[in-house]
């Protein structure tokens, strides 16, 4: 079984930050910047494939990265990963204890204890469903290549970093692996150590937030969009006072109008 890992990354010009990330198995690092090239580097006897675009957003690059693996099985990661050791055969004896699996979520722990990740250990292994994995993000997702090939699957390029909704691009890839009846587990094995550096998107809680969030309801909840806005609102009351629970609902709503106008 290959195990590649897929990357994006920004304005690299040379493997030496992919180095920094522990791999020992095959990369594809599908790099932003102002050229269009195609570079390898070979370590330990692994390939690192370096995809150089000036293409940008996150969700565009994450698709150059999948469509460009030879790999049977995709590991999903961001530039500030580092692998523990010994992760190919992590993933190996995952598929094979779980043969039905087309994906498995590994566990991730940041290094920041002022940032800790949303997604929480698992504490055994067991099979997903949908709730356990709305806001994990796909860091340590190991995906067969084959499934989301067959089902079409890949990240929605209006949505993550790059776009103007600037967010919602690795929960509505995942919402796409259920929706077509993917079966996905859940392990407690550790992984990878994430840096969680400053956000070069999350500017906090403003207008931009809100709508992004709705538009992103609109694509993952579809006719239950409303629903999880009001549930938002509610939950959200308590972390801002620079909006009233109805500013922050006409705001996501006006995000989940301006998804089902654009999907016309």
């Amino acid at each position: 079984m290959k195990i590649e890992v897929v990357c994006p990354m920004m304005h690299q010009t040379d493997f030496s930050n992919v180095l920094k990330m522990n791999l020992q198995t095959d990369a594809v690092i599908a790099n932003q910047a102002e050229s269009n090239e195609r570079s390898e580097f070979i370590n330990d006897g692994h390939k690192f494939l370096m995809i150089t675009t000036n293409t940008r957003g996150v969700s565009l690059n994450r698709n150059i990265g999948i469509k460009n693996s030879t790999a049977e099985v995709i590991v999903f990661a961001d530039d500030d990963q580092v692998f523990v050791d010994k992760y190919e055969s992590m993933v190996v004896d995952a598929f094979e204890k779980y043969p039905d699996a087309d994906a498995v979520k590994f566990y991730c722990e940041s290094t920041n204890p002022k940032k800790p990740l949303s997604y929480k250990n698992p504490g055994c292994w067991k099979k997903a469903v949908r709730t356990d994995l709305t806001s994990a993000g796909v860091l340590g997702l190991a995906v067969k290549k084959a499934f989301i090939e067959k089902n079409n699957i890949c990240f929605n390029e209006t949505l993550g970093p790059g776009n103007e909704i600037f967010c919602g691009e690795d929960t509505a890839f995942i919402v796409d692996l259920f929706r077509h009846n993917a079966n996905i587990y859940l392990s407690p094995e550790l992984i990878s150590y994430v840096g969680q550096t400053e956000s070069t998107w999350f500017k906090g809680y403003d207008e931009q937030f809100f709508i992004s969030a709705g538009y992103v309801y609109a694509i993952i909840y579809g006719n239950l969009a409303e629903l999880a806005a009001v549930r938002r609102c509610i939950r959200m009351r308590k972390k801002t006072k620079d909006f009233s629970v109805f500013q922050m609902y006409r705001l996501l709503f006006k995000g989940i109008k301006k998804e089902r106008n654009s999907s016309k």
